[in-house]
């Protein structure tokens, strides 16, 4: 008895481990993506973390596109944060789809002269 929920208990372990997994692997090319569009910005990529649920502005994303909460430092040295939506977008009858990264910026409050 105590040893079949102990089984139970292991593969229900390894599944959620497992699918994890599945579900962070999909984020690997976004993920490239990301740091080329931060690289191709002129900016140095700080970090990224991967977005299932909580996905700020862009709660309509859908399955082709991937969000992120993203760190990058500028030329300055200071470090910004924001929202990046990476994948498939559609853009017009005659384009059909593009593949890009749309970001949102955090708002940064101006200093007070």
């Amino acid at each position: 008895m105590i040893f079949e929920s102990i089984g139970i208990g292991l593969w229900l372990l390894a599944s959620i481990f497992l699918g994890s997994k599945v579900v962070k692997s999909g984020y690997g090319p976004a993920r490239v993506q990301l740091e080329s569009w931060v690289k191709a910005e002129g900016l140095k990529f700080v970090s990224a973390s991967p977005r299932l649920f909580w996905r700020g502005p862009f709660f309509l994303a859908n399955g082709m596109q991937k969000v992120f909460r993203f760190a990058a430092m500028d030329p300055d040295g200071t470090v910004r944060r924001g929202w990046a939506c990476c994948g498939w977008f559609f853009v017009s009858w005659k384009s059909g789809l593009e593949d890009k990264v749309v970001v949102q910026w955090d708002f940064t409050p101006l200093p007070v002269v």
